[in-house]
Formats: structure tokens, sequence, C-alpha cells
């Protein structure tokens, strides 16, 4: 019986931070977690527009834009070709919350609207 805790302990340790891969039928498909290098932000303080850039192509993110209160105000899939451009031009001065997100992670990032 001890030696069964012990085993489970080493699959879970061992787990930690692999990548996960799952059979999708027509091929393997990586989960992984987002890192900051899966997207570039700007600029902060906004303006009238944010920008999110995928240097990746990873088609599985979404943004999610917060308000200071926890608001959903805006939510779309992004374009892992071209830029994406969020309009703030009706959004009212102060800070907010955009969240990358896939189906295994998040990063949510503070921005300030001018």
């Amino acid at each position: 019986m001890r030696k069964n805790y012990m085993l489970a302990f080493m699959l879970l340790v061992w787990g930690v931070g692999m990548s996960q891969t799952e059979f999708t039928g027509e091929m393997f498909q990586s989960k992984y977690e987002i890192s900051n290098k899966d997207f570039r932000m700007f600029p902060n303080p906004i303006k009238d527009a944010l920008t999110i850039v995928l240097p990746t192509n990873r088609s599985d993110l979404k943004v999610t834009i917060f308000s200071g209160v926890g608001s959903v105000l805006y939510e779309e899939l992004l374009d892992p070709i071209k830029k994406n451009n969020i309009d703030f031009s009706t959004y009212a001065s102060g800070i907010y919350f955009v969240e990358i997100s896939s189906e295994s992670s998040k990063i949510t990032k503070r921005m300030v609207k001018e």
C-alpha cells in the first residue's frame, strides 16, 4: 500500500510542468501554457486602440477585456495571422484588465486607458 502512494506521488511530481498531449483523431495536438512570448500588447497606456500581436501560430487564444470592477466588456478569438486591434475610443479613462486565455491557461495584464 505504501508503494502505491509513493508511485502516485512520483507520477504527480513528474507530471508537473509537462506538456499535455491529446490525440484528436487526425493528429497529435500539444496543449501548453500561455507565456509572454505567445503575444505582445501595446500601447500602455492606451489612447484609441489596443493592438495584440501573436508571434506564434496559436489559433486557440481568446481575448477578454474586463472593467476595473470585473464586468466583461469585450470578448473575441484572436487571429494568429494579423494584428488584432481592439477599439478603446468609446471606453472611459481608467484601468482595464486584458486576459489572454486558452483552454488550459490564461494571463491577465493591467492596462490603462488615457
